[in-house]
């Protein structure tokens, strides 16, 4: 796709739905278009295509005429065979795929996939990502806006929106496939409100959701905590104000990334003009490697038996297709605290009492 891209985007509303000033100044930058309308990458714009052509570009036809099966060689096979069984799943209905919806003028998108269900009133919203950072359906809010938007674009007397997010490469537990179920009613009252954003006033906020952002460090907000960390770091970490925390917390990703640029652009201008002061172009050590691994595998087999090797993980066995059951039963040990920010997915931390470390005790 090559149209002009939303600077309400759905895809960027994690972040313009909590900095609303974010997404006008984003679009002033000049590779605006690169970053938010092409910037997604070759595997995953490859898994989108290989979507598009089995399920059609449809445009409300019915839901049970539509897939066609995955090409098995398809680097994303696995990924769109999970797509298509769940559109398999859903009830008799129409589907949208890969067409634009609008919740106002300024905030509009392509959502995946769109289905309705007329019998039981529900929208459900299809999501499709490639990438290794988890995505969560829950409170999702590019899907959100494609719920709201879609019935608004479709006028469906929805009752129920569901959300699923498709992402091969999710070994968070879920598995690779999640779903959040909300009454209309609620995502109603959500998108009224998200909807007013590009006429209300707006401001800068930092944040989680600065991660990523290409404004991180020139915006006031991130400035502002750039400034203050600079402060807190003449002290201890553990005078840091509670209040301070989260906000301090949210930043170390960009902070880091802004470490990692700067010595990739170092690398680059050094290895064409020379190292910069106080600095010199090394030579890295890498991890010694098996010249023939398979040969070395077996000849550390045939010395030293199977306990030799370590059988992958299991996020590594997932990956190969492996099954768990039998011998590769897995368990799931007990974690203990951490401190997150809020919109972490991950269960809440409940303290250990007795009765519960001995409830497994029989007298």
């Amino acid at each position: 796709m090559t149209e002009q891209h939303a600077i309400y985007a759905p895809s960027s509303a994690h972040r313009w739905t909590h900095c609303t000033a974010s997404a006008e100044a984003i679009s002033r930058l000049p590779d605006f278009d690169h970053l938010y309308g092409n910037g997604e990458n070759a595997d995953g714009t490859a898994a989108h295509s290989e979507i598009e052509r089995c399920l059609g570009l449809c445009d409300g036809e019915s839901s049970l005429d539509l897939v066609e099966p995955v090409n098995p060689a398809h680097p994303a096979a696995y990924g769109v065979a999970l797509v298509l069984d769940y559109v398999r799943q859903l009830p008799p209905g129409i589907c949208w795929v890969e067409k634009r919806v609008r919740l106002t003028d300024q905030i509009w998108g392509r959502c995946d996939i769109g289905h309705w269900d007329a019998a039981n009133l529900i929208v459900t919203i299809l999501d499709y990502k490639n990438g290794y950072i988890d995505v969560q359906a829950k409170k999702n809010e590019q899907l959100r806006i494609y719920g709201a938007a879609t019935i608004l674009t479709r006028q469906l007397p929805a009752k129920w929106v569901r959300y699923a997010v498709v992402q091969p490469n999710s070994f968070m537990p879920g598995g690779p496939v999640k779903q959040w179920i909300e009454p209309a009613a609620a995502l109603y009252q959500w998108a009224n409100d998200i909807a007013k954003i590009p006429a209300s006033p707006r401001t800068f906020t930092a944040g989680e959701h600065c991660r990523y952002c290409p404004l991180f460090g020139q915006c006031p907000a991130t400035r502002d905590v750039i400034a203050h960390l600079a402060i807190m770091m003449a002290d201890r970490a553990d005078q840091v104000p509670a209040h301070q925390v989260a906000t301090f917390l949210a930043c170390k990703k960009p902070i880091e990334d802004w470490f990692k640029s700067l010595e990739k652009h170092a690398l680059a201008t050094a290895l064409k003009t020379g190292a910069p002061a106080g600095m010199s172009l090394v030579t890295t050590q890498p991890h010694r490697t098996w010249q023939d691994p398979i040969a070395a595998r077996a000849e550390i087999f045939a010395q030293k038996g199977i306990a030799a090797l370590d059988p992958p993980t299991p996020a590594q066995a997932k990956k190969m297709g492996l099954s768990f059951s039998g011998p590769l039963t897995v368990i799931k040990p007990e974690g203990g605290p951490a401190l997150a920010l809020e919109s972490d997915p991950r269960p809440k931390w409940q303290p250990k009492t007795v009765a519960k470390m001995f409830e497994k005790v029989t007298k």
